[in-house]
């Protein structure tokens, strides 16, 4: 039976070398990824543009569905 110690090494002799704590994780890099394609995608939002009848109309059909 080989040693954790034995396995490693030989894992870099190979060219595998351990991956480090540090370093992000491939869901994260994924998901950073997605984010990043949704942030481009949405416009930015121009608060010049509401129309506050529409907000205060729809603010409690909001409210009771977030609760």
């Amino acid at each position: 039976m080989m040693s954790e110690t034995g396995i490693a090494e030989q894992a870099a002799s190979n060219g595998h070398a351990r991956e480090e704590i540090s370093q992000p994780g491939f869901a994260s890099r994924v998901f950073r990824g997605v984010a990043r394609q949704l942030q481009a995608r949405i416009p930015a939002a121009d608060l010049d543009e509401r129309d506050p009848d529409y907000i205060r109309d729809s603010l409690p059909r909001l409210w009771l569905a977030s609760s």
